[in-house]
């Protein structure tokens, strides 16, 4: 065995890796437990191939289950014959809701989706007394036909789960008013 393997500039690199991995991180299209997975579908596929045309086949495999995932979930979809829109039924989405290891199989994580909070809300409602405005002349003025008992200050909405409004802003949350009357 010689040793001009040891002089080749990829071993030189090891040397360096862990200060890399440290400095920058993982590197970039390492083998990973999620890249050797996504292989062995991929190896899979291509054995139970009909040899013919293997792309189309993986092609075919991955646009079904890109399909499966939409139905199972719930998705309307339009039927452009008739015009008018669809969703599997209620049968065939509780196999994908009552079913963990089908979601775990469709890719599909609870722990990632957001809380059911619905936006906007409102964030510690309650205002401290010496927060206390009084109501805008133009607000006064947009709305001289309602009664201002229908409105209140907040001390906080929340927009979505990373923006606030916060005091020095007022918004109006209401049905759509008419202002022409």
């Amino acid at each position: 065995m010689s040793g001009r393997w040891s002089n080749k500039p990829k071993f030189h690199m090891l040397l360096h890796l862990p200060q890399s991995i440290r400095r920058f991180g993982p590197a970039s299209l390492f083998a990973t437990e999620k890249f050797e997975s996504y292989n062995s579908i991929l190896r899979t596929l291509a054995i139970h191939s009909n040899r013919q045309a293997p792309s189309r086949d993986l092609a075919n495999y991955f646009s079904d289950a890109a399909n499966m995932r939409i139905l199972q979930s719930g998705t309307y979809l339009k039927d452009h014959d008739k015009g008018h829109y669809f969703q599997a039924s209620s049968e065939v989405r509780s196999m994908f809701d009552k079913n963990p290891m089908m979601q775990k199989c469709m890719g599909y994580n609870s722990e990632a989706i957001a809380s059911r909070v619905q936006y906007p809300c409102l964030h510690n409602h309650k205002v401290h007394e010496t927060d206390l405005e009084g109501t805008p002349e133009d607000l006064t003025n947009a709305f001289r036909n309602h009664d201002f008992r229908e409105f209140r200050q907040v001390s906080a909405v929340k927009l979505n789960a990373k923006e606030t409004i916060r005091k020095g802003t007022f918004i109006v949350v209401s049905p759509l008013i008419n202002l022409k009357k």
